[in-house]
């Protein structure tokens, strides 16, 4: 029996409208323990792909959890090269995991097609796949998880615009937690494969196999000849714990020799003596191939994916090695959308120079303080995050385009609440509608925090402190024209800003430490940045550098995403009618139990009082009206209760 047949049932199969709500079109392909759709919203153009976890195994509450976790987990980790996650959805006869179709083709189809052929990826595109892939993985890191199945089956390539992502986060955890059975043999490292705990370093390994493979076209550990089975499985083990790794140029004669240390850094066999940072692995590998990639290649940075030229005819791809990848991928992919494009995701490092940023001159022009600057000569940890990963939230996960916050002027980074020394660097695009735009510094929280601000029609600059949402100004004045580059750095009671013509220096002894975000104010304000990027600088780089990927992993405001779903709960309230939109409350009520891993204990105790008194609510819902509006008039009292509570928690979330 085919998957497709195995994975039909009564609930889902080609033609079904799952929920009323999702027209399942396409049968995708089936793992161990699930079935994936392609679906398409009723009424909408948005496609999705739903993964059904297998009939055999629905009744199995462990499973069910599993699955739940795979999508609560991953919903609230946006990100360009993730596959996003909506959401899971429980019902008595089915479950299912909803999440965004990638009209592609999995790398491992790539690498399937390159073996039978005996060909070699350009470089160029290695390269494409791998930063995105690495970037993803940083994404991962810094939210304190580890995916612990990389491979290529698990990478996408979106067929339109070569776009990576990377998916099957089902058995993503926080690091250094114990899941057995977790990870595949070809790529998993030897720590892994013996006590089933891993922390980041271990996906540094898998990636460096995968890099390894992609480059030179076989994997470093190989089962030997004739084994199957247990043997093949306890074969290859004992290679990524035991055996040497071969340098990758005995492979391939035309890879730099310097590639064969990066490799042997990458897959090493005791964590600590790996790469720290999966980000500092792939710029390796890209500094190393610098002379051989495309001049649109060339920095790190604004590596993207492209469309590539199919081919009009077989007979040219051998001269040309654009063409020879797009046959190699044009026959799984069936099309590859004819053009180029480059664009800057911004969400990886940012190519700064290792030179500090501060050792430059400095040009005074207004100096509010004539101490000497404590900034030159600091350790500095460049580009610890940037792009649309260093925002907290992105309204636009494809560009910087940052629009004024709808309670308030305030956009976190996510660099944690307690840092001292920093570097923003903002290139400025446009200031559309914006009347004043800035950074927030020293942030304890939405009314606590010291401000530098612009507003660019009058070049009026201001520094400020807000207290208790107060702001008292320290310091003004005037530039001699809107910066497009503003560079704002903080140490101890220290402060500096570079506008490019001007340098200003403040002091403030409020706050020794705290977290940062950018400042927009205006009515339908829009500023749009070509690049952001953050460093750390003294203490805080060094310990940085010591704990990579950062010892600030997280996001500042803590209670964001628990904030959102409660009043999203309310928007579902029409207090005219005494009435709740059930679809809408249902489907956010369900994904409420993923607040109750969050690290902050206040969210954990929040999100059980939202789930416990909106039980009344969510099950008349599902009982009486689970597809249309229901009037709460003859259980009055339970609904003013429910929204009377349910302001008490907004309210407390927003403190």
């Amino acid at each position: 029996m085919s998957d497709k047949a195995r994975c039909q049932t009564e609930y889902y199969h080609i033609g079904t409208v799952v929920d009323e709500r999702y027209r399942l079109t396409d049968f995708i392909g089936a793992g161990g323990m699930a079935c994936v759709y392609r679906a398409q919203e009723e009424g909408s153009p948005h496609q999705y792909a739903i993964k059904f976890l297998k009939s055999e195994f629905h009744g199995k509450d462990y499973l069910i959890d599993y699955f739940r976790d795979e999508a609560g987990s991953m919903r609230d980790l946006a990100h360009p090269n993730i596959v996003r996650f909506y959401r899971f959805i429980n019902k008595p006869a089915y479950s299912y995991i909803l999440m965004d179709y990638v009209d592609g083709f999995a790398l491992s189809d790539v690498l399937k097609r390159m073996y039978k052929q005996h060909r070699e990826i350009p470089l160029d595109e290695v390269v494409r796949i791998m930063t995105q892939v690495a970037r993803a993985l940083d994404a991962i890191h810094r939210e304190g998880y580890v995916h612990r199945d990389v491979k290529p089956s698990n990478v996408l390539i979106e067929r339109a615009t070569g776009q990576t992502f990377l998916t099957d986060l089902g058995i993503t955890t926080m690091a250094n937690t114990r899941m057995e059975g977790a990870g595949t043999l070809a790529y998993m490292p030897p720590e892994l494969a013996e006590t089933w705990v891993a922390d980041h370093r271990a996906d540094i390994y898998s990636f460096g196999i995968m890099y390894f493979e992609l480059l030179a076209k076989q994997r470093p550990f190989r089962v030997k000849k004739g084994l199957r089975g247990k043997e093949a499985e306890v074969d290859l083990l004992s290679k990524h714990k035991e055996a040497s790794i071969p340098d990758i140029t005995s492979y391939r004669e035309d890879l730099p020799s310097s590639l064969n240390n990066i490799m042997k850094t990458a897959l090493a066999k005791e964590p600590n003596d790996r790469h720290n940072n999966i980000i500092d692995f792939a710029r390796e590998v890209h500094e190393a191939l610098l002379p051989k990639l495309a001049p649109d290649m060339q920095d790190f940075a604004t590596i993207s994916h492209r469309h590539i030229l199919l081919p009009e005819a077989p007979s040219t791809a051998s001269s040309n090695p654009i063409l020879m990848w797009s046959m190699i991928v044009g026959s799984i992919a069936a099309l590859i959308v004819v053009g180029l494009l480059v664009m800057n995701l911004l969400v990886a490092d940012s190519g700064a120079s290792a030179t500090p940023l501060m050792t430059a001159t400095p040009v005074p022009t207004i100096t509010p303080t004539s101490r000497p600057n404590p900034l030159t000569g600091l350790p500095v940890l460049n580009s610890v995050i940037s792009g649309v990963a260093a925002l907290a939230e992105s309204s636009n996960p494809d560009a910087l385009i940052i629009p004024m916050a709808e309670d308030g002027a305030l956009q976190y980074l996510r660099v944690g609440l307690d840092l001292d020394g920093f570097i923003v660097t903002m290139d400025i695009a446009s200031t559309e509608q914006v009347s004043r735009y800035g950074l927030a510094f020293r942030v304890q929280d939405a009314n606590n925090y010291l401000l530098y601000t612009i507003a660019p029609q009058s070049l009026e600059w201001a520094f400020s402190d807000v207290s208790d949402g107060e702001t008292t100004l320290l310091g003004s004045g005037t530039l001699q024209n809107i910066p497009e580059r503003l560079i704002i750095s903080g140490y101890g009671d220290f402060y500096q800003v570079e506008t490019g013509t001007e340098t200003l220096t403040f002091e403030s002894q409020r706050f020794a430490t705290g977290s940062l975000a950018l400042y927009v104010e205006g009515e339908n304000a829009l500023l749009t940045l070509d690049t952001l990027s953050i460093a750390f600088i003294g203490e805080d780089a060094e310990r940085g550098a010591a704990a990579s990927p950062t010892p600030f992993a997280g996001i500042a405001d803590l209670r964001r995403f628990l904030r959102a779903d409660v009043e999203a709960l309310l928007q579902t309230n029409d207090i005219a009618n005494s009435a709740i939109d059930c679809p809408i409350y249902i489907d956010i009520y369900e994904t409420l139990d993923r607040h109750l891993d969050s690290a902050n204990q206040t969210v954990r105790d929040l999100a059980q009082d939202t789930i416990d008194m909106g039980e009344v609510v969510y099950a008349r819902c599902r009982s009486e009206s689970p597809s249309a509006a229901l009037s709460f008039v003859t259980a009055i009292q339970d609904y003013l209760e429910w929204e009377a509570n349910l302001r008490e928690i907004q309210q407390e979330l927003s403190e």
